[in-house]
């Protein structure tokens, strides 16, 4: 809701600062063509002068001269709606790339949240195999680390801004490379994040979350120095027999592969995204 409503204020900016330029120069054009009639109605003067005076030639010179007059204050008319014109595409094209360059932030702060929880989902995994395979003892961060294997993280794209580039035309971006880094980032990068999440939601939900229902359970724990009661989840009932359990052994193998996949992505979408802020902070006027 919070990035549909800067879109609307951007939009806004836009159109107000297109109405204050075109005012702008709609009353420069006023005082142009103004002046070029006084000028067309002095050169007409002396032309009828001449006319009455039978002084052809220096009528026609006249005349000529009108004609020039006229010209080019049509070229300068049409010169000043150009620059008018493409002054009011490159303040949009600014707007745009400051709106960019905030989604993209946005999009680096949810990756790298993501990308903390693969770590530490890795690093549970680590310790739950550690266990398993040299008879290590019970302990609260092992118990912690099984609080941690349901987890998948979930990335949301700040795509506010892209979104409007497709829907009014991507060549509002004049820069090629800019755009280009767009459509790869959103439609390749940001679209596979989402995809392997889905993925990973779905190995846990098939593999996984069958075997858990029946080897695990939730508890809650009282802790008397502050009165409070804590709900543990994922309690396996049997520490023991879990060690002796193949078919637990290679499900966890296969989520933490998928993670570590998952991770790497993850570090290489932040770098790229990373270097396309870059580009992106080159192209904004300051």
């Amino acid at each position: 809701m919070e990035k549909t409503s800067n879109a609307l204020q951007t939009a806004y900016h836009h159109e107000i600062i297109h109405k204050h330029v075109v005012l702008h120069y709609q009353k420069l054009l006023r005082v142009l063509f103004k002046r070029a009639m006084n000028m067309i109605k002095f050169f007409r003067q002396i032309r009828q002068k001449l006319l009455s005076e039978n002084k052809f030639s220096k009528y026609l010179f006249y005349a000529i001269g009108e004609i020039i007059l006229v010209v080019i204050g049509i070229l300068i008319a049409l010169s000043i709606n150009n620059w008018n014109s493409d002054r009011i595409d490159s303040i949009k094209e600014q707007n745009l790339l400051k709106e960019l360059k905030s989604d993209y932030l946005s999009n680096v702060k949810e990756i790298e949240v993501t990308l903390n929880q693969m770590i530490t989902q890795q690093v549970a995994y680590e310790r739950i195999f550690d266990y398993l395979d040299n008879n290590k003892p019970v302990d609260s961060a092992l118990q912690k680390s099984f609080e941690y294997i349901q987890g998948i993280g979930v990335f949301n794209s700040s795509n506010t801004t892209y979104k409007f580039i497709e829907t009014n035309g991507i060549n509002l971006l004049s820069n090629s490379e800019i755009r280009k880094d767009a459509t790869i980032l959103y439609d390749e990068y940001f679209s596979n994040i989402v995809v392997r999440r889905n993925n990973h939601y779905h190995l846990i939900q098939n593999n996984l979350m069958p075997f858990m229902k029946k080897e695990f359970r939730s508890s809650s724990v009282y802790y008397e120095e502050n009165n409070t009661t804590r709900l543990i989840l994922n309690v396996p009932i049997n520490f023991e027999r879990l060690r002796e359990h193949i078919e637990f052994r290679n499900t966890l193998i296969e989520i933490y592969d998928y993670t570590i996949i998952r991770k790497v992505a993850l570090e290489k979408t932040l770098h790229l995204l990373n270097d396309k802020i870059m580009t992106l902070e080159e192209n904004i006027l300051k």
